[in-house]
């Protein structure tokens, strides 16, 4: 029995890897019909529903500068959401062809001194196979698998909760899921007063005792550094107030 070359590097193969050289290797015709590079379709329609699909694309930052840079409909990345196969930024939802195009850290269950090594060196396929992202509530917002550099940097200013990968030669940064999922509901806009002025924010906060500033500190990044102006503000006026030099007992 003859099997070709092609066929059998395509059955060692992945799958992950194996649709990505599919997707290479007719990317020139995607690209020329506008259809989506993992469906092959620009109208898919919606499952279980005979609506057609508005044709909505996300496409990589490289998209119209490398022949092989992604493009991919809203349907594709809403399947592929806990599978992690499509690099997608799970705040800002930017989405990348390879690991050089964005920046991206993955999303894992482990801690630091307790990690295990990124998907790959873990010889995972997919973030499906993770209990954490296996198990959810359908009317839960599904966990992250990836974050952008930028973005992680926003929501942690101070703090850098990643890791790099602990296997030999792989230099992937990491970072835990419990991490992710608290930042996720505390970013920059999720409080109505992060779109106030500094100046308008500073005197709000003013009439706000130890414990209330203590709580806006911890509900965002950008009412976080707010808290942080206020208190050292309060400081800097009351310390007068106390005495200097040292303390006899």
């Amino acid at each position: 029995r003859i099997i070709h070359a092609h066929t059998t590097d395509s059955l060692k193969m992945p799958p992950h890897e194996d649709v990505e050289r599919k997707r290479r290797e007719r990317v020139t015709l995607l690209n020329d019909t506008h259809a989506c590079h993992i469906c092959h379709s620009s109208c898919r329609r919606r499952t279980g529903n005979a609506a057609m699909n508005d044709g909505k694309m996300r496409t990589c930052p490289c998209f119209g500068n490398w022949k092989y840079a992604l493009r991919v409909c809203e349907h594709c990345i809403a399947d592929d959401e806990l599978t992690g196969r499509i690099r997608q930024c799970g705040f800002c939802g930017t989405v990348a062809c390879d690991e050089d195009c964005v920046e991206m850290v993955e999303c894992t269950d482990l801690e630091d001194w307790n990690q295990a090594g990124c998907l790959e060196c873990r010889s995972m396929e997919s973030f499906r196979e993770m209990d954490l992202f296996r198990s959810f509530a359908p009317s839960v917002e599904s966990k992250c698998t990836r974050v952008c550099v930028e973005c992680l940097e926003s929501v942690t200013p101070w703090k850098d909760f990643s890791f790099k990968c602990r296997r030999f030669h792989c230099h992937r940064r990491i970072v835990p899921s419990d991490i992710v999922e608290m930042k996720k509901q505390r970013r920059s806009m999720s409080s109505p007063l992060a779109v106030l002025p500094d100046d308008s924010l500073d005197s709000i906060l003013r009439f706000c005792d130890s414990v209330d500033l203590i709580r806006v500190y911890q509900t965002s990044s950008t009412l976080c550094r707010s808290a942080e102006r206020v208190a050292q503000l309060i400081v800097k006026e009351t310390r007068h107030l106390f005495p200097k030099g040292p303390v006899r007992y």
